[in-house]
């Protein structure tokens, strides 16, 4: 049987290409998904906006990505890396990190801090 490990670069990669086919069918003006907890109680959630705040970095205006959601900076690129690394493992070379295990961890710890602070933020304002 074979691991799921394995199959975790090509699983990456399809999840990558359903979020590619959203964002174009958004970006042709299609309608999209409504968030759930902004529909429902009228807030809005840490990842509202995180869609359009990543249509406008691809568009390269960077401001208007941040003032989409600020998170875009952590989730950025961590999506184009792991998207190298998926399609470097689907080609047999996947890619090595570099840097000790407590960056990684840091990095993680920074996002989960920017999110709550995010969370809070909104749900103050």
């Amino acid at each position: 049987m074979p691991s799921t490990r394995a199959n975790e670069p090509r699983a990456f990669l399809l999840l990558a290409g359903a979020v590619g086919i959203y964002l174009l069918a958004v970006s042709a003006g299609l309608p999209g998904l409504v968030c759930p907890i902004s529909a429902n109680f009228g807030l809005d959630c840490p990842g509202c906006g995180i869609t359009r705040a990543g249509m406008s970095l691809l568009r390269g205006d960077i401001g208007a990505a941040v003032r989409w959601n600020p998170l875009i900076l952590f989730l950025a690129p961590y999506l184009a890396w792991k998207t190298a690394d998926s399609i470097g493992a689907c080609a047999g070379r996947p890619l090595e990190l570099r840097w000790p295990r407590w960056w990684t961890r840091a990095i993680q710890a920074a996002f989960v801090v920017s999110y709550l602070t995010l969370a809070g933020y909104r749900l103050i304002s």
